[in-house]
């Protein structure tokens, strides 16, 4: 399976490249990695499969626990409280240091559901997305877990979309095969460098967005990236119906249809 990330800066633009996407590349899948606010699903429709999410946390059995505090002078995240020892599952990251530390065993790791992830299937394509409970945190195992679940499935492409350059990011793009970066004038140069890093045996592209609302910051980020490995593909002209994101100002807008045609192209 080839693994396409498409990533960059928020509001640069990445989801309506991936919706132009969507429409035109078959036996595929997607995947949404914005497990805070979950997008794409509302423009699929498709048969839908409900999975639950587990995660490996910490239980004290305090039958057997002595009060020795141990664990709790060895967690890193500070998740452990003094008075009763209790572990505080939206501070826990779930390392299990307090469970090799516990020379009493009174600690062990078990299965808890935290959330769940979903699969919407219509014909040869697949979107994969997933949810996390009020309050819980592991967005970047639950994003590991969409990976690997697409990873089994018998698929020429997964279109992957990231944001930013945090923890999400770095799992994705480690794993791609392909990148695309999408850049407008109000990107920070930086983000070229740092997405770099991350992918530098990937086959690198670049696809600017907005085009013609400040040329010389324009230039300066082309260059940045083309100095980096990045093949610019398209530069899409900024235009007012595409601010607002809406399945009709995509299908409908030509230059940016052109831009995406150029893009499947490529791949």
């Amino acid at each position: 399976m080839r693994s396409i990330v498409i990533t960059g800066a928020p509001q640069s633009g990445k989801t309506s490249i991936i919706l132009g996407l969507l429409s035109r590349l078959d036996n595929s899948i997607f995947i949404d990695t914005k497990v805070d606010v979950p997008l794409l699903y509302k423009f699929f429709t498709g048969q839908e499969t409900r999975n639950p999410f587990h995660i490996k946390a910490p239980v004290r059995n305090f039958m057997v626990c002595v009060g020795c505090q141990l664990c709790l002078k060895r967690c890193p995240f500070g998740a452990i409280y003094e008075e009763d020892l209790w572990i505080d599952p939206l501070e826990c990251e779930c390392c299990g240091l307090c469970v090799q530390q516990c020379a009493q065993k009174a600690l062990q790791m078990v299965n808890m559901q935290i959330g769940e992830w979903i699969k919407l299937e219509k014909e040869s394509k697949i979107l994969l997305y997933g949810k996390l409970m009020p309050g819980a945190t592991g967005e970047g195992l639950l994003v590991e877990e969409l990976y690997n679940q697409a990873t089994a499935l018998s698929k020429d492409l997964a279109i992957i979309e990231t944001y930013g350059v945090g923890e999400i990011a770095a799992r994705m793009l480690s794993k791609a095969s392909d990148v695309i970066l999408v850049l407008d004038p109000f990107t920070n140069e930086e983000v070229i460098d740092r997405i770099n890093n991350f992918c530098d045996t990937s086959k690198k592209y670049l696809l600017l967005n907005k085009k013609g609302m400040d040329i010389d910051k324009e230039k300066l980020l082309v260059q940045k990236a083309e100095a980096n490995g990045f093949k610019l593909l398209s530069a899409l002209p900024y235009q007012e119906d595409l601010k607002v994101l809406s399945e009709q100002a995509i299908c409908n807008n030509e230059m940016f249809n052109k831009a995406v045609n150029s893009l499947v192209q490529e791949l």
